[in-house]
């Protein structure tokens, strides 16, 4: 199911949750010192997932479309890619 980033940001954040772990590919993960962030990909835009590291809920969800944001990745020495 394809969705624009536009409509993506229109969902709940539960929704949100639920149409990237359903439709998006999984990326990467990095740690923060208080956050665990995993990295999807959809067809046209990417979401950071910011889970608390003792909760489950993610606390924040952020779509975007710039691949600036994924320097971070490359710059972590806590990351760990997965492999298809």
């Amino acid at each position: 199911m394809q969705m624009t980033i536009s409509e993506f940001k229109m969902l709940a954040k539960g929704q949100q949750e639920k149409w990237i772990l359903d439709n998006g590919s999984f990326i990467a993960v990095r740690q923060e010192p208080e956050f665990v962030i995993r990295l999807y990909q959809s067809d046209s835009f990417f979401v950071e997932l910011f889970y608390h590291q003792v909760q489950k809920a993610p606390i924040t969800i952020k779509p975007f479309t710039s691949t600036d944001v994924l320097e971070s990745y490359l710059d972590g020495n806590d990351l760990c890619f997965v492999n298809y």
